[in-house]
């Protein structure tokens, strides 16, 4: 390449600014990761890891809600993909789990930014950083839910599609449906625009996975999941507070739907309506519209948007999908608009600063107004998205047809070991054992106290027996706690599921005493200097 003061110039301010950059990301990063890493439970993540513990070791009905937390709520066939987390101790797998989404988030801004930029410049750097202070993966990050696995799927759905990969689109897309059902809409599309070799992928990876379901669950398990989850998956949302950011919670909210007497099924018929009316209008206006470059993009991000905001519920934190359409967008408006129409690209760009702002927001309080209706902010910020979204896909003349190669030349290697070292000190590898040991004796004394709450509720009678025990919780010795069978039926709601112990060891196994069988001591032996000096070596509670 010739030499260009100009270019040289440029690119050193490139590179300085993505080295800032770089920094931000990785201190946001290692604090991320270990807020994750000391969370007692990973409210989400423990469901995910506890019910399929339950349905291989014990076999449990994955649906007969008896975790502690939440629900399984996930199709059959998802099971399958959780197994092998629980090989591994809880606490290890927790980890291991945000290592993956860790993993899954730069895997999903590499990919929207290959796509739309090329090579790695201060853009992936600034996606990032965005992506890391944005409250719905944050909020994911901390609960342990699987939105940022959704994200990766999305994205290879829509990096198979563009590139024309149908094993690697159809896999993530076939492996997104068998865990939620909303990246359905993306086959759909696949089949409109004739990708039948990515819609077979997709297919034959959802049939193989749910066949073996059969055996690995149980028989039937998929026509118990048709015939009475899925209706509840929809009628889940109460329409109230914040939590739900769903079109339905919103129609909800305004009809006052509490008041009325409707079926779940009635209510899961209004969920699905909704998305068919968005995707009609989806493809009304794909019939009208002239095709650019960017057709394939613009038309996926609306379906993703319709496939989080139209469905029957839509917390908060699965906002973190939507930053493939936010960021992918934001990229065409920044470096692929045509600047003949310099005030509409000024009108998008307050339009994606407002609708980041919304997601960014926590907005569970309500002082916007005594019905809370300014609470669907996020909402509001989604279906701003679509609607900007729409008018993009009518009028492609505003983006530039030609290909840019904005980042020829441009070093990245700098700007990653600065990432490497920031990460480094976000980890703060100096305290981090202590603050580990914390989080751990924060689980230990949480854990006994929950165990303790439900057997003094239950007034169980119980002992302490071999390994060959019916109900199995923590280890005690040599030992399990075990409920006699005429207890079963009054503690499998929420004792079949126990936490374990984060480190899981005979040193560090709860401990369990009973004399009498209605008399008791939990304990469980404390590792951090914290923990010790308020309770001592050990923490107890009994029956008392």
């Amino acid at each position: 390449m010739v030499y260009n003061p100009t270019m040289v110039k440029r690119f050193g301010i490139e590179r300085i600014i993505s080295s800032v950059l770089a920094v931000g990301c990785g201190i946001l990063f290692g604090q991320l990761l270990v807020e994750s890493f000391t969370k007692l439970t990973l409210s989400d993540f423990h469901v995910y890891y506890y019910v399929t513990k339950a349905v291989i070791k014990y076999g449990a009905h994955p649906y007969s809600n008896f975790t502690p937390i939440y629900p399984y709520y996930f199709p059959p066939a998802s099971l399958i993909l959780f197994w092998p987390l629980t090989l591994l101790p809880f606490y290890l797998a927790k980890i291991f789990f945000t290592l993956l989404n860790s993993g899954l988030l730069v895997l999903s801004i590499y990919l929207i930014n290959k796509m739309l930029i090329g090579k790695v410049n201060y853009r992936f750097w600034l996606m990032l950083l965005l992506s890391l202070i944005f409250y719905p993966l944050r909020f994911t990050f901390a609960d342990g839910q699987f939105n940022v696995v959704m994200l990766a799927i999305f994205t290879l759905g829509l990096y198979g599609l563009y590139k024309n990969r149908p094993v690697i689109g159809g896999a993530g897309l076939g492996l997104g449906v068998i865990t939620k059902i909303s990246p359905a809409i993306a086959l759909i599309y696949g089949i409109y625009k004739k990708k039948f070799n990515l819609v077979m992928v997709a297919g034959i990876v959802v049939i193989v996975l749910s066949l073996m379901s059969e055996s690995f669950v149980r028989k039937d398990i998929n026509y118990y999941y048709a015939k009475f989850i899925v209706k509840d998956v929809s009628a889940q949302s109460q329409g109230l507070g914040t939590t739900d950011q769903s079109l339905l919670a919103l129609i909800k909210r305004y009809t006052h739907e509490e008041d009325i007497n409707i079926s779940s099924t009635q209510k899961s018929i209004i969920s699905y309506s909704v998305v068919a009316f968005l995707g009609l209008i989806f493809f009304v206006l794909d019939l009208k519209a002239k095709k650019g470059k960017y057709n394939t993009f613009i038309d996926y991000f609306i379906l993703t948007v319709v496939g989080v905001i139209g469905t029957g519920l839509a917390w908060y934190h699965q906002y973190t999908i939507l930053l493939l359409p936010l960021l992918g967008t934001a990229i065409l408006i920044f470096a692929h608009f045509n600047k003949k129409y310099r005030v509409v690209r000024f009108v998008y760009l307050l339009g994606i600063v407002l609708v980041y702002l919304s997601w960014f927001m926590d907005l569970r309080s309500k002082t916007f107004s005594p019905e809370g209706y300014c609470q669907f902010i996020m909402l509001y910020g989604g279906g701003l998205l679509l609607l900007g979204l729409f008018f993009l896909k009518i009028n492609q003349k505003w983006l530039l047809e030609e290909d840019l190669d904005l980042t020829e030349g441009y070093s990245r290697k700098i700007p990653f070991l600065v990432f490497v070292v920031a990460l480094v000190i976000g980890l703060n590898p100096v305290t981090l054992p202590q603050v580990l040991k914390e989080g751990r004796d924060e689980s230990r004394v949480k854990a006994i106290d929950y165990m303790s709450k439900v057997l003094k509720e239950k007034k169980v009678t119980f002992k302490v027996e071999e390994s060959n025990s019916f109900v199995m919780s923590n280890r005690v010795g040599k030992g399990y706690i075990r409920f006699g069978k005429k207890q079963e039926e009054k503690v499998l709601d929420k004792m079949y599921i126990l936490y374990e112990d984060p480190v899981n060891n005979e040193e560090y196994n709860y401990k369990f005493i009973s004399e009498d069988g209605l008399d008791f001591k939990l304990g469980a032996k404390l590792e951090s200097n914290l923990y010790k000096s308020l309770y001592g070596d050990y923490y107890w509670v009994g029956s008392e």
